[in-house]
């Protein structure tokens, strides 16, 4: 996104709570009015926390980002093209845990963070709830004036809490924000290819972005609690839940993960252990994720007439031919959701790669 774009104050937006919840991070009530800014570290922008939010919660739970040298790090950086590079640390010091992200690299595009700033991710801030920040933001985002796509459940299978963001419809920021409706993505450049782009100028349609028989807001909803199950970041009731609360149409359902590590797992992981000997890890993974859409959080029956449960995993069918990564979904997503007219360019959140992709734009009805 652009300068001036990038830095639009979405913290500023109001979220009400209805409903009540004593089990979560945050303890909300029916009836609180929260600013965004609530839900996130302070000082830290919503783009660069949301870049962040999967890396944390896998760190939190104890898993091991496979691609990255350090058990205890992993650098990202925010969707916004000449944007924020952190690296995401744990620290567990006298038994007291901390993950920070510190700034290693600030480009034009970001009027807010400088070089060397630090942010404590964890432990949670008051209020700072990630599971509620990560239902919301794409709603924060969006300029949408209608209060059907301002409202959603938090994904915790635990909180049963609804959440929307307040329209200020008379707000000169709000009017500002232009809308656009997106029906393509392009991969435009790369600093290097990856296993799912190989060349630029590639085009995904919307349906492409996602697996068969899941939308994308289930999607980009499951997304953090699947890669931390992918990555053994499963110790933490904090961060981890096996079973996730989306919307459908006809009232909430779930999508149960159900690892599976594959036959060859002790010889995969010696693999990967001799290639970082070598300093060269290439993210071998060894089990699959199956999701499954049914009725409730435990052992509830598959919904009737739901697609059936499909199974994800870096060498399923689906990444081999649909080749779009879902780390890039999840980063886009909610500027896809939004709509919003000033998106320009988008990133990756690898730094390695550096993938730079332009959304495309429909004259027709919305398909977003």
């Amino acid at each position: 996104m652009t300068e001036q774009k990038c830095c639009l104050e979405y913290s500023r937006r109001k979220i009400k709570i209805s409903g009540s919840c004593a089990s979560c991070l945050g303890v909300f009530r029916d009836g609180d009015i929260l600013n965004a800014s609530d839900l996130i570290p302070d000082g830290m922008c919503a783009f660069l926390y949301q870049s962040c939010l999967p890396y944390l919660l896998t760190l939190v739970g104890n898993g091991w980002l496979k691609w990255s040298l350090d058990k205890n790090s992993v650098d990202t950086q925010c969707c916004c093209s000449g944007g924020v590079q952190v690296a995401v640390r744990k620290v567990n010091s006298a038994g007291q845990l901390t993950v920070r992200a510190q700034v290693v690299s600030a480009g034009p595009a970001c009027l807010k963070h400088k070089v060397g700033a630090q942010f404590i991710l964890y432990p949670w801030g008051k209020n700072s709830c990630p599971h509620l920040f990560h239902s919301l933001f794409p709603r924060i985002l969006s300029a949408s004036e209608n209060i059907g796509d301002k409202e959603t459940l938090c994904v915790s299978p635990l909180a049963g809490l609804r959440a929307g963001v307040i329209t200020e419809s008379d707000s000169a920021k709000a009017r500002d924000v232009k809308v656009k409706t997106y029906d393509s993505v392009t991969v435009k450049s790369f600093s290097n290819s990856c296993i799912y782009f190989r060349k630029t100028g590639k085009i995904f349609t919307l349906g492409q972005l996602t697996p068969d028989g899941i939308s994308p807001e289930s999607f980009y909803r499951v997304y953090p609690y699947f890669l931390a199950a992918l990555y053994d970041g499963v110790n933490s009731d904090e961060v981890y839940f096996p079973s996730i609360r989306c919307v459908g149409n006809n009232g909430d359902f779930f999508w149960r993960l159900t690892p599976e590590n594959y036959l060859l797992k002790l010889f995969l992981n010696l693999v990967e252990f001799g290639l970082r000997k070598v300093k060269r890890p290439q993210d071998v993974v060894d089990k699959k994720i199956t999701l499954t859409p049914v009725t409730g959080s435990g052992d509830s029956s598959v919904l009737p007439g739901a697609a059936k449960s499909f199974t994800h995993s870096h060498y399923s069918n689906y990444l081999l031919d649909r080749n779009f990564c879902p780390a890039v979904f999840y980063q886009i997503y909610p500027v896809l959701f939004a709509n919003l007219g000033n998106a320009g360019e988008l990133i990756c959140p690898s730094v390695v790669s550096g993938i730079c992709l332009k959304l495309g734009k429909t004259t027709g009805p919305e398909t977003c």
